[in-house]
């Protein structure tokens, strides 16, 4: 993934005062997101006490609307930023794609279909400005987000966080190797709309020569075989992403049940208190959340992207 950013470089640093106001309110996003569990905590202890009154908890219950009031203001702020450098992104990358094509010779039009060179400009573009948008901030959110839970969760209790931390070597192994396999079958897909994309083309700029010769049946049934190639081949990337995203989500479920097990027992010993564990489980729901969030817009088939794009009210953030 890295080296796939380090050839948009030379965008990104065109836009690098935008990336970095919007990195910056996207860690106050985090920073308050780590915060809240913090206080519910703090609402938590005092209420199991047995002796409260309702004016022990309003100091954190302001906190906690505060910092909810400071993380919609970072997610408007974060998006402005980002999601506006990513637009421009596109556009002059969609530029300079097409006053290259216009400079090129004719065998290069020999040698490259119509259809190809049009997937190009669009699938493939469409595709950066999500690498520069929302992948950009899922990799800052996922590498942030995962670091500050957990730092919060070893100075709640570090011998509960050792244990609860143990799925993550093998869920961050399993997502890399997810990310190889979903590169190979994102390629074929690409590869193939832009077959599909050529005869579509080609049939209806020559429409007059099909019907002259009636050659309709015949490009029917190419175009419908390369239809069914394009649907096949985004069903492996479907079926691989349907079992990969489950195991995964179950191995962050056991994350649960460890702190279940092991965090019960230091309440018994009065080791952690009823809120440090209702803490530890918002640490790791949110931790998860992240993950989640990641995984699904980095790998989550192209089709789905433009089914989504396509909504009338979608809404792109976490």
């Amino acid at each position: 993934m890295l080296k796939e950013y380090a050839t948009l470089l030379p965008h990104l640093r065109s836009y690098r005062y935008r990336y970095v106001a919007g990195i910056l309110c996207l860690i106050v996003v985090d920073a308050s997101q780590v915060l809240i569990p913090r206080y519910i905590q703090i609402a938590i202890d005092r209420i199991s006490s047995g002796a409260f009154a309702l004016v022990d908890i309003i100091d954190p219950l302001v906190h906690m609307l505060l910092l909810a009031l400071l993380i919609s203001i970072g997610r408007f702020f974060w998006r402005y930023f980002i999601n506006i450098a990513s637009r421009r992104i596109e556009a002059e990358m969609r530029d300079r794609l097409f006053s290259h094509i216009l400079s090129m010779s004719g065998n290069f039009f020999r040698e490259n279909t119509t259809g190809d060179l049009m997937a190009r400009a669009t699938n493939d573009i469409s595709t950066i400005r999500q690498a520069t948008g929302m992948g950009f901030v899922s990799l800052i959110d996922g590498i942030f987000m995962t670091a500050m839970i957990i730092a919060a969760m070893f100075l709640n209790n570090s011998a509960v966080a050792a244990w609860i931390i143990l799925p993550l070597p093998l869920i961050t192994a399993l997502i890399l190797l997810f990310g190889r396999i979903v590169g190979r079958l994102f390629k074929k897909i690409q590869d193939i709309y832009g077959y599909l994309s050529n005869i579509a083309q080609e049939s209806l700029s020559g429409i007059r020569i099909v019907k002259s010769f009636v050659k309709e049946d015949y490009f029917y049934n190419r175009f419908s075989m390369a239809n069914t190639d394009y649907k096949n081949a985004i069903m492996d990337l479907v079926k691989t992403s349907g079992f990969f995203f489950p195991f995964i989500t179950f191995l962050s479920g056991l994350s649960t049940i460890l702190l279940i097990i092991f965090g019960g027992r230091a309440s018994i010993r009065n080791k952690m208190t009823p809120g440090s564990i209702i803490a530890m489980l918002s640490y790791l729901d949110a931790g998860m959340a992240a993950d989640e969030r990641w995984f699904y817009r980095e790998y989550r088939p192209t089709g789905w992207r433009k089914l989504e794009e396509n909504k009338p009210n979608s809404q792109n953030g976490a």
